[in-house]
Protein backbone atom coordinates (compact mmCIF):
# COMPACT_ATOMS: atom_id res chain seq x y z
CA UNK A 1 0.00 0.00 0.00
CA UNK A 2 1.07 3.59 -0.55
CA UNK A 3 2.44 4.92 2.73
CA UNK A 4 2.06 8.55 1.61
CA UNK A 5 -1.72 8.31 1.16
CA UNK A 6 -3.98 9.82 3.79
CA UNK A 7 -5.22 7.43 6.51
CA UNK A 8 -8.81 7.21 5.27
CA UNK A 9 -7.64 6.28 1.77
CA UNK A 10 -5.28 3.69 3.22
CA UNK A 11 -8.23 2.22 5.11
CA UNK A 12 -10.09 1.72 1.82
CA UNK A 13 -7.01 0.21 0.20
CA UNK A 14 -6.54 -2.16 3.15
CA UNK A 15 -10.16 -3.27 2.86
CA UNK A 16 -9.66 -3.90 -0.84
CA UNK A 17 -6.58 -6.04 -0.18
CA UNK A 18 -8.37 -8.01 2.54
CA UNK A 19 -11.30 -8.52 0.19
CA UNK A 20 -8.98 -10.01 -2.43
CA UNK A 21 -7.46 -12.31 0.20
CA UNK A 22 -10.84 -13.62 1.31
CA UNK A 23 -11.90 -14.02 -2.32
CA UNK A 24 -8.91 -16.31 -2.85
CA UNK A 25 -9.78 -18.18 0.35
CA UNK A 26 -13.31 -18.69 -0.95
CA UNK A 27 -11.94 -20.15 -4.19
CA UNK A 28 -9.72 -22.54 -2.25
CA UNK A 29 -12.68 -23.63 -0.10
CA UNK A 30 -14.74 -24.25 -3.25
CA UNK A 31 -11.89 -26.30 -4.74
CA UNK A 32 -11.65 -28.33 -1.53
CA UNK A 33 -15.41 -28.91 -1.66
CA UNK A 34 -15.10 -30.15 -5.25
CA UNK A 35 -12.30 -32.51 -4.19
CA UNK A 36 -14.45 -33.94 -1.40
CA UNK A 37 -17.36 -34.38 -3.80
CA UNK A 38 -15.07 -36.07 -6.34
CA UNK A 39 -13.86 -38.52 -3.68
CA UNK A 40 -17.45 -39.35 -2.81
CA UNK A 41 -18.31 -39.90 -6.49
CA UNK A 42 -15.33 -42.23 -7.06
CA UNK A 43 -16.29 -44.37 -4.06
CA UNK A 44 -19.67 -44.96 -5.66
CA UNK A 45 -21.55 -43.14 -2.94
CA UNK A 46 -20.85 -45.90 -0.39
CA UNK A 47 -21.30 -44.34 3.00
CA UNK A 48 -18.59 -46.22 4.93
CA UNK A 49 -15.96 -45.84 2.19
CA UNK A 50 -16.64 -42.14 1.66
CA UNK A 51 -16.69 -41.49 5.41
CA UNK A 52 -13.37 -43.31 5.86
CA UNK A 53 -11.72 -41.02 3.30
CA UNK A 54 -13.54 -37.76 4.17
CA UNK A 55 -14.86 -37.54 7.74
CA UNK A 56 -18.27 -35.97 8.26
CA UNK A 57 -16.79 -33.27 10.52
CA UNK A 58 -14.47 -32.06 7.77
CA UNK A 59 -17.28 -32.05 5.21
CA UNK A 60 -19.44 -29.95 7.56
CA UNK A 61 -16.57 -27.53 8.20
CA UNK A 62 -16.56 -26.71 4.49
CA UNK A 63 -20.03 -25.23 4.81
CA UNK A 64 -19.06 -23.30 7.94
CA UNK A 65 -16.01 -21.88 6.19
CA UNK A 66 -18.11 -20.84 3.21
CA UNK A 67 -20.66 -19.07 5.44
CA UNK A 68 -17.93 -17.26 7.40
CA UNK A 69 -16.23 -16.05 4.23
CA UNK A 70 -19.57 -14.92 2.79
CA UNK A 71 -20.31 -12.90 5.94
CA UNK A 72 -16.88 -11.28 5.90
CA UNK A 73 -17.14 -10.51 2.19
CA UNK A 74 -20.45 -8.73 2.75
CA UNK A 75 -18.63 -6.45 5.17
CA UNK A 76 -15.80 -5.76 2.71
CA UNK A 77 -18.22 -5.01 -0.11
CA UNK A 78 -19.31 -1.98 1.92
CA UNK A 79 -16.96 0.68 0.56
CA UNK A 80 -17.17 2.95 3.58
CA UNK A 81 -15.88 3.25 7.11
CA UNK A 82 -18.60 3.22 9.75
CA UNK A 83 -17.93 5.12 12.99
CA UNK A 84 -20.40 4.92 15.88
CA UNK A 85 -20.54 7.61 18.58
CA UNK A 86 -22.15 6.68 21.88
CA UNK A 87 -22.15 7.99 25.43
CA UNK A 88 -24.39 9.42 28.11
CA UNK A 89 -26.91 12.19 27.48
CA UNK A 90 -25.49 15.71 26.97
CA UNK A 91 -21.89 14.52 26.78
CA UNK A 92 -21.31 16.15 23.38
CA UNK A 93 -21.79 13.38 20.81
CA UNK A 94 -23.64 15.52 18.26
CA UNK A 95 -21.41 18.52 18.98
CA UNK A 96 -18.30 16.42 18.32
CA UNK A 97 -19.71 15.13 15.03
CA UNK A 98 -20.65 18.64 13.89
CA UNK A 99 -17.14 19.84 14.74
CA UNK A 100 -15.59 16.98 12.75
CA UNK A 101 -17.81 17.75 9.74
CA UNK A 102 -17.23 21.53 10.05
CA UNK A 103 -20.97 22.15 9.82
CA UNK A 104 -23.95 22.20 12.18
CA UNK A 105 -25.73 19.24 10.64
CA UNK A 106 -27.10 17.35 13.64
CA UNK A 107 -29.30 18.96 16.31
CA UNK A 108 -27.35 19.78 19.45
CA UNK A 109 -28.12 21.30 22.82
CA UNK A 110 -28.45 20.61 26.51
CA UNK A 111 -30.57 17.69 27.66
CA UNK A 112 -31.92 14.77 25.65
CA UNK A 113 -31.55 16.10 22.08
CA UNK A 114 -30.99 13.14 19.73
CA UNK A 115 -34.19 11.10 19.74
CA UNK A 116 -33.08 8.30 17.37
CA UNK A 117 -30.07 6.92 15.51
CA UNK A 118 -28.83 9.47 12.96
CA UNK A 119 -26.52 8.13 10.24
CA UNK A 120 -24.61 10.82 8.33
CA UNK A 121 -23.09 9.92 4.97
CA UNK A 122 -22.08 11.81 1.85
CA UNK A 123 -24.01 12.24 -1.37
CA UNK A 124 -23.07 13.64 -4.78
CA UNK A 125 -26.10 15.93 -4.99
CA UNK A 126 -25.83 19.62 -4.17
CA UNK A 127 -28.75 19.43 -1.74
CA UNK A 128 -28.95 17.04 1.17
CA UNK A 129 -31.94 14.92 2.12
CA UNK A 130 -33.18 12.43 4.72
CA UNK A 131 -34.33 8.83 4.39
CA UNK A 132 -36.25 6.86 6.98
CA UNK A 133 -35.37 3.18 7.22
CA UNK A 134 -38.96 2.16 6.37
CA UNK A 135 -39.79 4.92 3.88
CA UNK A 136 -38.04 5.34 0.49
CA UNK A 137 -39.41 8.89 0.04
CA UNK A 138 -36.89 11.67 0.45
CA UNK A 139 -37.36 14.22 3.22
CA UNK A 140 -35.80 17.72 2.99
CA UNK A 141 -32.76 18.06 5.20
CA UNK A 142 -34.28 21.20 6.72
CA UNK A 143 -36.69 18.90 8.58
CA UNK A 144 -33.82 17.27 10.50
CA UNK A 145 -34.04 19.73 13.37
CA UNK A 146 -37.70 18.79 13.76
CA UNK A 147 -37.57 15.03 13.18
CA UNK A 148 -34.33 14.18 14.97
CA UNK A 149 -34.59 16.77 17.75
CA UNK A 150 -36.24 15.40 20.87
CA UNK A 151 -36.84 18.87 22.33
CA UNK A 152 -38.28 20.45 19.19
CA UNK A 153 -41.74 21.98 19.55
CA UNK A 154 -42.41 21.98 15.79
CA UNK A 155 -42.61 18.22 15.20
CA UNK A 156 -46.12 17.57 16.46
CA UNK A 157 -47.40 17.07 12.90
CA UNK A 158 -44.56 14.68 11.96
CA UNK A 159 -44.46 10.90 12.50
CA UNK A 160 -42.99 9.81 15.82
CA UNK A 161 -39.45 8.43 15.72
CA UNK A 162 -38.63 5.55 18.03
CA UNK A 163 -35.35 5.61 19.90
CA UNK A 164 -34.24 2.44 18.10
CA UNK A 165 -35.20 3.73 14.63
CA UNK A 166 -32.63 4.87 12.06
CA UNK A 167 -32.73 8.14 10.15
CA UNK A 168 -30.17 8.39 7.34
CA UNK A 169 -28.82 11.88 6.67
CA UNK A 170 -27.32 12.37 3.20
CA UNK A 171 -25.17 15.51 3.24
CA UNK A 172 -23.37 16.96 0.16
CA UNK A 173 -19.71 15.99 -0.03
CA UNK A 174 -18.81 19.38 -1.47
CA UNK A 175 -16.02 20.39 -3.82
CA UNK A 176 -13.12 22.80 -3.66
CA UNK A 177 -12.93 24.84 -0.47
CA UNK A 178 -16.22 23.40 0.77
CA UNK A 179 -15.00 19.81 0.43
CA UNK A 180 -15.67 17.59 3.42
CA UNK A 181 -12.77 15.16 3.72
CA UNK A 182 -14.60 12.66 5.90
CA UNK A 183 -17.61 12.41 3.59
CA UNK A 184 -15.38 12.52 0.49
CA UNK A 185 -13.63 9.37 1.76
CA UNK A 186 -16.98 7.60 2.28
CA UNK A 187 -16.93 7.75 6.08
CA UNK A 188 -20.33 6.97 7.62
CA UNK A 189 -20.93 8.50 11.06
CA UNK A 190 -23.67 7.14 13.31
CA UNK A 191 -24.97 9.29 16.17
CA UNK A 192 -26.88 7.47 18.89
CA UNK A 193 -29.19 8.52 21.73
CA UNK A 194 -27.82 8.56 25.26
CA UNK A 195 -26.94 5.14 26.64
CA UNK A 196 -28.73 6.06 29.88
CA UNK A 197 -32.12 6.48 28.21
CA UNK A 198 -33.20 2.85 27.99
CA UNK A 199 -32.01 -0.55 29.25
CA UNK A 200 -32.59 -1.87 25.71
CA UNK A 201 -29.49 -0.14 24.37
CA UNK A 202 -27.76 -3.50 23.85
CA UNK A 203 -30.47 -4.56 21.41
CA UNK A 204 -30.07 -1.23 19.60
CA UNK A 205 -26.35 -2.00 19.17
CA UNK A 206 -27.18 -5.41 17.71
CA UNK A 207 -29.56 -3.72 15.28
CA UNK A 208 -27.41 -0.84 14.00
CA UNK A 209 -23.80 -1.19 15.17
CA UNK A 210 -22.62 -4.74 14.52
CA UNK A 211 -20.99 -3.75 11.22
CA UNK A 212 -19.20 -0.71 12.69
CA UNK A 213 -15.45 -0.30 12.21
CA UNK A 214 -14.84 2.19 15.04
CA UNK A 215 -16.69 2.83 18.31
CA UNK A 216 -16.17 6.24 19.93
CA UNK A 217 -17.21 6.81 23.55
CA UNK A 218 -17.76 10.52 24.20
CA UNK A 219 -17.35 11.79 27.76
CA UNK A 220 -18.02 15.21 29.21
CA UNK A 221 -14.89 17.33 29.61
CA UNK A 222 -15.92 18.11 33.18
CA UNK A 223 -15.55 14.41 34.05
CA UNK A 224 -11.83 14.05 34.66
CA UNK A 225 -10.48 10.68 33.57
CA UNK A 226 -8.20 9.24 36.23
CA UNK A 227 -6.14 6.09 35.75
CA UNK A 228 -8.72 4.07 37.67
CA UNK A 229 -11.53 5.38 35.45
CA UNK A 230 -9.47 4.65 32.32
CA UNK A 231 -8.87 1.10 33.52
CA UNK A 232 -12.58 0.74 34.19
CA UNK A 233 -13.43 1.89 30.67
CA UNK A 234 -10.73 -0.41 29.28
CA UNK A 235 -12.28 -3.39 31.07
CA UNK A 236 -15.75 -2.48 29.83
CA UNK A 237 -14.53 -2.02 26.26
CA UNK A 238 -12.76 -5.38 26.39
CA UNK A 239 -16.00 -7.08 27.40
CA UNK A 240 -17.88 -5.14 24.73
CA UNK A 241 -15.51 -6.03 21.86
CA UNK A 242 -14.58 -9.56 22.91
CA UNK A 243 -17.72 -10.98 24.52
CA UNK A 244 -20.62 -9.01 23.06
CA UNK A 245 -19.51 -8.14 19.51
CA UNK A 246 -16.92 -10.94 19.19
CA UNK A 247 -14.79 -8.87 16.82
CA UNK A 248 -11.48 -8.97 18.73
CA UNK A 249 -9.42 -11.13 21.07
CA UNK A 250 -7.95 -10.26 24.46
CA UNK A 251 -4.54 -9.89 22.83
CA UNK A 252 -5.74 -7.44 20.15
CA UNK A 253 -8.01 -5.31 22.30
CA UNK A 254 -5.22 -3.07 23.66
CA UNK A 255 -4.28 -2.06 20.12
CA UNK A 256 -7.87 -1.12 19.29
CA UNK A 257 -8.71 1.23 22.19
CA UNK A 258 -7.43 4.81 22.26
CA UNK A 259 -8.09 7.61 24.74
CA UNK A 260 -8.24 11.02 23.05
CA UNK A 261 -8.87 14.35 24.80
CA UNK A 262 -10.71 16.81 22.57
CA UNK A 263 -9.71 19.69 24.85
CA UNK A 264 -6.01 18.84 24.59
CA UNK A 265 -6.28 18.27 20.84
CA UNK A 266 -8.06 21.62 20.42
CA UNK A 267 -5.39 23.38 22.50
CA UNK A 268 -2.60 21.83 20.43
CA UNK A 269 -4.40 22.68 17.19
CA UNK A 270 -4.93 26.28 18.33
CA UNK A 271 -1.28 26.68 19.31
CA UNK A 272 -0.15 25.22 15.99
CA UNK A 273 -2.45 27.43 13.92
CA UNK A 274 -1.60 30.61 15.84
CA UNK A 275 2.14 29.89 15.73
CA UNK A 276 2.19 28.96 12.02
CA UNK A 277 0.04 31.95 11.05
CA UNK A 278 2.21 34.29 13.11
CA UNK A 279 5.37 32.88 11.55
CA UNK A 280 3.95 33.26 8.04
CA UNK A 281 2.77 36.83 8.61
CA UNK A 282 5.73 38.20 10.57
CA UNK A 283 8.71 36.39 9.07
CA UNK A 284 7.77 35.96 5.41
CA UNK A 285 9.77 38.90 4.03
CA UNK A 286 12.54 38.45 6.58
CA UNK A 287 13.03 34.82 5.58
CA UNK A 288 13.66 35.75 1.95
CA UNK A 289 16.19 38.40 3.01
CA UNK A 290 18.03 35.90 5.22
CA UNK A 291 18.09 33.31 2.43
CA UNK A 292 19.40 35.90 -0.05
CA UNK A 293 22.09 36.97 2.40
CA UNK A 294 23.18 33.38 3.00
CA UNK A 295 23.25 32.76 -0.76
CA UNK A 296 25.40 35.86 -1.26
CA UNK A 297 27.84 34.64 1.40
CA UNK A 298 28.01 31.27 -0.35
CA UNK A 299 28.68 32.89 -3.73
CA UNK A 300 31.44 35.10 -2.31
CA UNK A 301 33.18 32.17 -0.65
CA UNK A 302 32.82 30.12 -3.83
CA UNK A 303 34.61 32.82 -5.80
CA UNK A 304 37.47 32.84 -3.28
CA UNK A 305 38.11 29.10 -3.50
CA UNK A 306 39.77 27.45 -6.44
CA UNK A 307 37.67 25.32 -8.75
CA UNK A 308 38.92 21.92 -7.49
CA UNK A 309 37.77 22.80 -3.95
CA UNK A 310 34.38 24.29 -4.79
CA UNK A 311 32.63 20.92 -4.83
CA UNK A 312 33.37 20.43 -1.12
CA UNK A 313 31.60 23.65 -0.27
CA UNK A 314 28.67 22.67 -2.48
CA UNK A 315 28.35 19.31 -0.72
CA UNK A 316 28.28 20.99 2.70
CA UNK A 317 25.74 23.56 1.50
CA UNK A 318 23.51 20.99 -0.22
CA UNK A 319 22.86 18.88 2.89
CA UNK A 320 22.33 21.81 5.23
CA UNK A 321 18.80 22.15 6.68
CA UNK A 322 17.02 25.36 5.60
CA UNK A 323 16.50 27.99 8.26
CA UNK A 324 13.04 28.57 9.70
CA UNK A 325 11.88 30.78 12.53
CA UNK A 326 10.40 29.06 15.55
CA UNK A 327 7.80 31.14 17.38
CA UNK A 328 6.09 29.50 20.33
CA UNK A 329 2.75 31.04 21.26
CA UNK A 330 1.28 29.55 24.42
CA UNK A 331 -2.36 30.48 23.85
CA UNK A 332 -3.67 28.86 27.08
CA UNK A 333 -1.15 30.86 29.13
CA UNK A 334 -2.05 34.09 27.33
CA UNK A 335 -5.75 33.56 27.99
CA UNK A 336 -5.39 32.31 31.55
CA UNK A 337 -6.72 35.59 32.95
CA UNK A 338 -9.55 35.77 30.41
CA UNK A 339 -12.94 36.26 32.08
CA UNK A 340 -15.91 36.29 29.77
CA UNK A 341 -18.51 38.96 30.37
CA UNK A 342 -21.84 37.90 28.88
CA UNK A 343 -23.97 40.27 30.92
CA UNK A 344 -25.74 43.01 29.04
CA UNK A 345 -23.77 46.23 29.29
CA UNK A 346 -24.92 49.33 27.47
CA UNK A 347 -22.10 50.80 25.39
CA UNK A 348 -22.59 54.27 26.87
CA UNK A 349 -23.52 53.00 30.33
CA UNK A 350 -21.66 53.99 33.48
CA UNK A 351 -20.35 50.48 34.21
CA UNK A 352 -19.03 49.93 30.67
CA UNK A 353 -17.35 53.34 30.60
CA UNK A 354 -15.67 52.76 33.98
CA UNK A 355 -14.43 49.32 32.87
CA UNK A 356 -12.92 50.78 29.70
CA UNK A 357 -11.23 53.57 31.67
CA UNK A 358 -9.77 51.09 34.16
CA UNK A 359 -8.56 48.83 31.35
CA UNK A 360 -6.93 51.81 29.62
CA UNK A 361 -5.24 53.10 32.78
CA UNK A 362 -4.08 49.65 33.90
CA UNK A 363 -2.82 48.66 30.44
CA UNK A 364 -4.72 45.37 30.30
CA UNK A 365 -7.72 44.05 28.33
CA UNK A 366 -11.24 44.66 29.57
CA UNK A 367 -11.75 40.89 29.83
CA UNK A 368 -8.94 40.69 32.40
CA UNK A 369 -11.11 42.70 34.81
CA UNK A 370 -13.07 40.03 36.63
CA UNK A 371 -15.01 42.04 39.22
CA UNK A 372 -18.32 43.79 38.81
CA UNK A 373 -17.43 47.39 39.44
CA UNK A 374 -20.87 48.53 40.57
CA UNK A 375 -21.43 45.66 43.03
CA UNK A 376 -20.45 46.24 46.67
CA UNK A 377 -17.33 44.47 47.83
CA UNK A 378 -19.15 42.51 50.53
CA UNK A 379 -21.63 41.10 48.00
CA UNK A 380 -18.82 40.11 45.64
CA UNK A 381 -16.86 38.21 48.26
CA UNK A 382 -19.95 36.54 49.74
CA UNK A 383 -20.49 34.35 46.69
CA UNK A 384 -16.93 33.06 46.54
CA UNK A 385 -15.16 30.61 48.80
CA UNK A 386 -11.66 31.18 50.17
CA UNK A 387 -10.36 28.13 48.33
CA UNK A 388 -11.34 29.56 44.95
CA UNK A 389 -9.68 32.95 45.53
CA UNK A 390 -6.07 32.79 44.47
CA UNK A 391 -3.44 35.27 45.46
CA UNK A 392 -3.05 36.74 41.99
CA UNK A 393 -6.79 37.21 41.55
CA UNK A 394 -7.02 38.89 44.97
CA UNK A 395 -4.23 41.28 44.10
CA UNK A 396 -5.94 42.22 40.84
CA UNK A 397 -9.24 42.73 42.64
CA UNK A 398 -7.57 44.97 45.24
CA UNK A 399 -5.94 47.05 42.51
CA UNK A 400 -9.23 47.41 40.63
CA UNK A 401 -11.14 48.34 43.81
CA UNK A 402 -8.49 50.90 44.73
CA UNK A 403 -8.70 52.43 41.27
CA UNK A 404 -12.51 52.54 41.37
CA UNK A 405 -12.44 54.09 44.85
CA UNK A 406 -9.98 56.71 43.68
CA UNK A 407 -12.16 57.55 40.68
CA UNK A 408 -15.30 57.79 42.83
CA UNK A 409 -13.60 60.01 45.43
CA UNK A 410 -12.14 62.22 42.71
CA UNK A 411 -15.53 62.56 41.04
CA UNK A 412 -17.17 63.30 44.40
CA UNK A 413 -14.61 66.00 45.21
CA UNK A 414 -15.12 67.57 41.81
CA UNK A 415 -18.86 67.47 42.33
CA UNK A 416 -18.66 68.95 45.85
CA UNK A 417 -16.23 71.71 44.94
CA UNK A 418 -17.85 72.58 41.66
CA UNK A 419 -21.56 72.05 42.29
CA UNK A 420 -22.31 75.73 41.82
CA UNK A 421 -20.32 75.72 38.59
CA UNK A 422 -22.22 72.66 37.39
CA UNK A 423 -25.52 74.38 38.09
CA UNK A 424 -24.39 77.46 36.21
CA UNK A 425 -23.16 75.40 33.24
CA UNK A 426 -26.40 73.39 33.23
CA UNK A 427 -28.45 76.56 33.23
CA UNK A 428 -26.44 78.04 30.38
CA UNK A 429 -26.84 74.83 28.34
CA UNK A 430 -30.57 74.81 29.03
CA UNK A 431 -30.94 78.44 28.00
CA UNK A 432 -28.74 77.90 24.91
CA UNK A 433 -30.19 74.73 23.41
CA UNK A 434 -33.61 74.53 24.98
CA UNK A 435 -35.55 71.66 26.47
CA UNK A 436 -36.39 70.18 23.06
CA UNK A 437 -32.74 69.42 22.27
CA UNK A 438 -32.27 67.93 25.73
CA UNK A 439 -35.40 65.79 25.26
CA UNK A 440 -34.27 64.64 21.82
CA UNK A 441 -30.84 63.73 23.23
CA UNK A 442 -32.46 61.78 26.07
CA UNK A 443 -34.78 60.01 23.59
CA UNK A 444 -31.82 59.11 21.35
CA UNK A 445 -29.93 57.78 24.37
CA UNK A 446 -32.94 55.71 25.40
CA UNK A 447 -33.44 54.50 21.83
CA UNK A 448 -29.86 53.30 21.61
CA UNK A 449 -30.30 51.49 24.89
CA UNK A 450 -33.50 49.77 23.72
CA UNK A 451 -31.94 48.87 20.37
CA UNK A 452 -28.92 47.20 22.02
CA UNK A 453 -31.14 45.50 24.59
CA UNK A 454 -33.44 44.01 21.94
CA UNK A 455 -30.45 42.69 19.94
CA UNK A 456 -28.99 40.97 23.01
CA UNK A 457 -29.81 37.28 22.31
CA UNK A 458 -27.91 34.00 22.18
CA UNK A 459 -26.36 34.78 18.80
CA UNK A 460 -25.23 38.19 20.03
CA UNK A 461 -23.72 36.60 23.14
CA UNK A 462 -21.81 34.12 20.97
CA UNK A 463 -20.44 36.89 18.75
CA UNK A 464 -19.64 39.02 21.79
CA UNK A 465 -17.73 36.13 23.37
CA UNK A 466 -15.70 35.60 20.18
CA UNK A 467 -14.91 39.32 19.97
CA UNK A 468 -13.90 39.39 23.62
CA UNK A 469 -11.60 36.40 23.23
CA UNK A 470 -10.10 37.80 20.01
CA UNK A 471 -9.49 41.21 21.59
CA UNK A 472 -8.04 39.68 24.75
CA UNK A 473 -5.64 37.44 22.81
CA UNK A 474 -4.64 40.33 20.52
CA UNK A 475 -3.87 42.55 23.52
CA UNK A 476 -1.79 39.85 25.19
CA UNK A 477 0.03 39.16 21.91
CA UNK A 478 0.92 42.85 21.65
CA UNK A 479 2.32 42.74 25.17
CA UNK A 480 4.60 39.79 24.36
CA UNK A 481 5.47 41.15 20.92
CA UNK A 482 8.77 42.62 22.15
CA UNK A 483 9.80 39.26 23.62
CA UNK A 484 8.98 37.46 20.36
CA UNK A 485 10.90 40.10 18.40
CA UNK A 486 13.96 39.62 20.61
CA UNK A 487 13.64 35.86 20.29
CA UNK A 488 13.44 36.06 16.48
CA UNK A 489 16.41 38.44 16.44
CA UNK A 490 18.40 35.94 18.51
CA UNK A 491 17.43 33.12 16.13
CA UNK A 492 18.46 35.16 13.08
CA UNK A 493 21.82 36.08 14.66
CA UNK A 494 22.42 32.48 15.67
CA UNK A 495 21.60 31.32 12.15
CA UNK A 496 23.98 33.81 10.57
CA UNK A 497 26.69 32.89 13.07
CA UNK A 498 26.21 29.21 12.26
CA UNK A 499 26.40 29.91 8.52
CA UNK A 500 29.51 32.03 9.01
CA UNK A 501 31.13 29.40 11.25
CA UNK A 502 30.28 26.68 8.75
CA UNK A 503 31.75 28.61 5.83
CA UNK A 504 34.81 29.52 7.87
CA UNK A 505 35.30 25.90 8.92
CA UNK A 506 34.97 24.78 5.31
CA UNK A 507 37.45 27.40 4.11
CA UNK A 508 39.79 26.49 6.98
CA UNK A 509 39.61 22.85 5.97
CA UNK A 510 40.36 23.75 2.36
CA UNK A 511 43.22 26.00 3.52
CA UNK A 512 44.62 23.22 5.68
CA UNK A 513 44.39 20.75 2.80
CA UNK A 514 46.08 23.23 0.46
CA UNK A 515 48.82 23.81 3.03
CA UNK A 516 49.37 20.06 3.40
CA UNK A 517 49.59 19.69 -0.37
CA UNK A 518 51.97 22.64 -0.50
CA UNK A 519 54.19 21.11 2.20
CA UNK A 520 54.13 17.82 0.34
CA UNK A 521 55.10 19.59 -2.88
CA UNK A 522 57.94 21.39 -1.06
CA UNK A 523 59.27 18.10 0.27
CA UNK A 524 59.15 16.59 -3.20
CA UNK A 525 60.96 19.65 -4.58
CA UNK A 526 63.60 19.31 -1.88
CA UNK A 527 64.05 15.66 -2.81
CA UNK A 528 64.43 16.64 -6.46
CA UNK A 529 66.95 19.34 -5.49
CA UNK A 530 68.91 16.79 -3.45
CA UNK A 531 68.92 14.40 -6.37
CA UNK A 532 70.15 17.14 -8.71
CA UNK A 533 72.93 18.08 -6.30
CA UNK A 534 73.99 14.43 -6.11
CA UNK A 535 74.07 14.23 -9.90
CA UNK A 536 76.17 17.40 -10.09
CA UNK A 537 78.62 15.94 -7.57
CA UNK A 538 78.92 12.74 -9.57
CA UNK A 539 79.45 14.79 -12.74
CA UNK A 540 82.29 16.77 -11.15
CA UNK A 541 83.94 13.57 -9.95
CA UNK A 542 83.80 12.12 -13.44
CA UNK A 543 85.33 15.26 -14.95
CA UNK A 544 88.09 15.21 -12.34
CA UNK A 545 88.96 11.62 -13.09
Amino acid sequence: MNGDAEPLLRFSEAKKVLGEIYTDLGKHVDELDEVYKGIGARTGGAGDAAESLVPVEQAEEIGLFRDSIRTIMETFRRDNMKVVFFGRTSNGKSTTINAMLHAKILPQGMGHTTCCFLQVQGCDEDTGYLLHEDDPNRIPISQLSKIGHALSSDNSDLPAMGQDSLLRVFYPKGHGEGENRLLQNDVVILDSPGVDLSPEFDSWIDKHCLDADVFVLVLNAESTLTQAVKQQHLTRFRQFLVNELEVATDRDVKDRIFFVSSREALADFTDKCVSSDLEARCTGGLMSRIWNLENDMFQYVTQILAEPYQHKLEEVWRYRAPFKFSICVDAPALTKDFHEDLEFRFTFGLSAIIRRIIAYRSGQPVTAIQTNLLTPLALRNAGRSNEDMQVEAMQKAVEENAMVTQMVLTSASYLANGSIGLLIVGGVVYRAVGWRVIAVSAAAYGGLYLWERMRWNSHAKEQHLKEQFRAHLAARMQQVGAAHTTHCETQAMREMDQVFDGLRATVAGVHREMKEELDKSKKEIEKVDGTLKSLLTIKLVIYTV
